[in-house]
């Protein structure tokens, strides 16, 4: 992985200003009707009309730093005018309202309702005051330009009238007046601040290209917003922020987005709370800055294209042995879930993500603090640039190429699943070389921690489980990993050590690229390695002498090596630990307190230094150089192709087979990679 540049976040808060009352500009006066087609038509007096007002008489409650009074306003006493449209015709009933050639322009700040059809029309604001525009179930076309455009305004607010439906649309094509010029290009477009609320269903359909575009800030409150497009759904440039709101966007590029990358306090996303469904061909939702998600439910979906899951060993071997990337479902466009080029910040909420690309993916720094998230990705589940915390909540990947990838990974609390066709965890800041040849061992970085303090986590790894290009430390917690079946990769893998010294560990696995714990580890850890494999459900328990579990497992696949850390295994204590059997009272099928019977006794062995090994089998690895079995020592160049593990230049690695074939074969796709003989 190139080592990309890291993004400095800018925390943000939002100091609000300019606090209006419920009512908006415009005076108690006489009203009079006028119709108007080509011709201009202005009134100039307003009337109070009250006829809507009994369903805009509640404003949201939900407190908020992002949102002012003005963002929130739905209700009005005064009305500065009313607009009937009628296909080709129009009523006005105030002042503030000018239409010309099939173009209704707002004129002044005030509150303006607006009811009927408008056919190939335009609703143009042009003013420097507070707008509020009152949407009472509206049906406006425009065939070459965009049906709302605010081109000026100190403020529009938009609000749906409870009970209500009102379409937008466009055309494939606009009309300008001069080929420099492309804006407006979306169905609703505004240069300045712009809000939306009121809980009566929008629907945009965008045909030309976006669907609603605001060059300032974007707020959205309280709404039911139904969107289709060909371009962007959503885009606030300066930022977007939604809560309480029900919105659906199909969209033929991004979702929501924000799309300032030149001010340091701009281009972030807030979602507070709400329902979104969301399908994207790009991403579904992408931040230029900072991306926070407080609460809401998330369904979202990206990338032109079906996950996916064909990953299948020679394609993830090749590509860590031959410096080549072994994900052939990467995409050349970003088709990713959740994205921000600054931090993703997720304090709750509920997400269902799929994408062909990763799931959630900063370029800075991933912060988890609470929420369910259940990740489908052609890509990675999660993916930061910097740094992923995962304090709280639950993470469930049930698909992936790469589970959790980051230059630091800390888990301090939280629920964590991961299925991955390659790694489960993966700590990388490309400062290492890629290519790995016959002879060299694991690239290492020291800016590279796995760092489990905390939690429960299982990962279910068809290339490593745990794997660092640096340090793994697990001091708490319960992580349990079924790893590869081929011998090209390890249930733990590091690029300098593992350090135990707290919580439990179950790490399953095959045995030729397997890595043992350090001998500096604060906790005691058992590696068995078995001289054949065992089948898929085989149990492995250990008990201490007087009978009690410490840990039994059962492995969802085949392994010839397991790992056991507890803090329940004691220097000088003798332990028996038995294969095969059965385990009742488990969760995930390990037990720590449950019941095992039926099992063979394989060995029984006295805890001497923080790793005591045992098994008929040998542990080898290209990694920490951690776990050769004691006794059978590691000789690189021995002729005892046991002895020799699975490491380079041995008779039993990947040298080129010698006369006698005791060299093995040089597989770079980690499949039989030399016979013991």
């Amino acid at each position: 992985m190139n080592k990309l540049k890291k993004i400095i976040s800018v925390l943000m808060m939002i100091t609000m200003v300019s606090v209006v009352s419920a009512g908006c500009s415009g005076k108690d006066t006489n009203s009079e009707s006028v119709s108007g087609s080509a011709e201009t038509s202005e009134t100039s007096s307003s009337t109070n009309t009250d006829n809507t007002g009994s369903v805009l008489n509640t404003v949201s409650n939900t407190s908020s730093d992002y949102f002012d009074d003005e963002d929130l306003l739905e209700n009005y006493n005064d009305v500065t005018a009313e607009i009937l449209m009628k296909g080709d015709n129009i009523e006005i009933n105030g002042q503030g309202v000018i239409y010309s050639n099939n173009i209704i322009s707002v004129t002044n700040g005030g509150t303006f309702i607006f009811s009927g059809n408008l056919n190939d029309g335009q609703i143009y604001i042009n003013n420097e005051e507070l707008t509020h525009i009152i949407f009472n179930g509206v049906d406006i076309s425009n065939s070459s330009s965009s049906p709302l455009f605010i081109e000026n305004a100190d403020k529009t607010v938009i609000t749906c009238v409870d009970g209500t439906e009102n379409i937008l649309s466009d055309a494939e094509n606009y009309v300008y007046e001069s080929d420099e010029e492309n804006e407006p290009d979306a169905v609703i477009f505004s240069k300045d601040d712009l809000s939306l609320n009121g809980s009566g269903l929008l629907i945009i359909n965008a045909e030309y290209n976006e669907g609603i575009t605001c060059k300032d800030d974007l707020r959205i409150s309280g709404s039911n917003i139904n969107i289709s497009s060909v371009g962007n759904g959503i885009k606030g440039k300066d930022s977007v922020v939604i809560k309480d709101s029900d919105i659906t966007v199909n969209s033929q590029q991004d979702g929501i987005k924000s799309s300032n990358a030149d001010e340091t306090d701009k281009g972030y996303i807030v979602f507070e709370s709400g329902n979104y469904n969301i399908t994207a061909k790009e991403d579904a939702v992408s931040s230029e800055n900072i991306l926070t998600i407080n609460d809401g439910s998330f369904v979202l979906k990206s990338g032109s294209e079906s996950i996916s899951q064909s990953n299948d060993t020679m394609d993830a071997d090749f590509g860590r042995f031959g410096g080549m990337e072994g994900n052939q479902n990467k995409t050349e466009n970003s088709e990713k879930g959740i994205k921000a080029v600054s931090d993703i910040i997720i304090n709750g909420g509920t997400f269902n993500v799929e994408s062909t690309d990763d799931c959630v993916h900063s370029n800075g720094n991933i912060t988890i603090n609470g929420g369910k998230l259940t990740l489908n990705s052609g890509d990675d589940g999660i993916h930061g640039d910097g740094n992923v915390d995962i304090k709280d909540g639950e993470v469930n990947i049930e698909s992936c190429y790469e589970g959790i990838e980051g230059i630091i990974i800390n888990i301090d609390g939280g629920e964590i699943s991961i299925t991955a066709s390659d790694d489960g965890f993966n700590t990388s800041d490309g400062s290492g070389s890629s290519i790995m040849m016959p002879g060299e061992f694991g690239n290492s970085s020291s800016s590279c921690e796995l760092n489990i303090n905390n939690g429960n986590i299982y990962v279910n790894a068809g290339g490593d489980g745990l794997d660092s290009n640096g340090i793994i430390n697990i001091n708490g917690g319960t992580t349990v990993v079924d790893g590869p079946v081929s011998d090209g990769d390890g249930a733990l893998d590091s690029g300098s050590e593992i350090i135990i010294n707290g919580g439990i560990l179950i790490a399953a696995g095959s045995s030729g690229m397997a890595e043992t714990p350090s001998d500096s580890s604060g906790q005691n850890t058992i590696a068995i390695a078995f001289s054949q494999s065992n089948r898929a459900l085989t149990a492995v328990c250990v008990k201490d002498s007087d009978g009690n579990i410490i840990v039994s497992y059962q492995p969802s696949k085949e392994y010839s090596s397991i790992i056991i850390s507890s803090p329940k295994l004691i220097s000088g204590s003798e332990y028996t630990i038995y294969r095969g059997g059965s385990i009742t009272s488990a969760d995930n099928d390990y037990s720590i307190d449950g019941e095992y019977e039926g099992g063979e006794l394989l060995e029984t062995v006295v805890l001497s230094g923080a790793v005591t090994y045992a098994g008929d089998g040998s542990i080898g690895q290209m990694g920490g150089m951690g776990g050769m079995k004691p006794d059978d020592g590691f000789i690189p160049d021995g002729n005892d192709g046991k002895t020799g593990g699975h490491m380079p230049n041995g008779n039993n690695g990947m040298a080129p087979p010698d006369n006698n074939g005791t060299g093995g074969n040089m597989d770079p796709f980690g499949e039989n990679m030399g016979t013991e003989q």
